[in-house]
């Protein structure tokens, strides 16, 4: 939810901190941009999801899959998510 505030208080933190949100949904959290504020890096769950899921789908089916194809089907894919 995007009103949810930060879970983490990143001020006494360095701005070489690294930021994980495991989080895909919204595509920003409080937590991720507070962190972008900081000038700290940060990356959402979004990258974990699909490298897990096209893993899966190699065990699954003994097939190479495109993580990058993937990734990039499931980026449009939250960008029109009515569709």
């Amino acid at each position: 939810r995007q009103k949810d505030p930060s879970p983490v208080d990143l001020s006494g933190l360095s701005s070489s901190t690294r930021v994980y949100d495991m989080i895909y949904n919204p595509p920003e959290t409080a937590l991720l941009k507070d962190a972008r504020h900081r000038g700290m890096r940060s990356a959402n769950g979004l990258s974990m999801l699909v490298h897990q899921a096209a893993r899966s789908l190699e065990i699954w089916t003994g097939e190479p899959v495109s993580s990058s194809a993937m990734f990039k089907g499931a980026q449009e894919a939250m960008a029109h998510p009515d569709e």
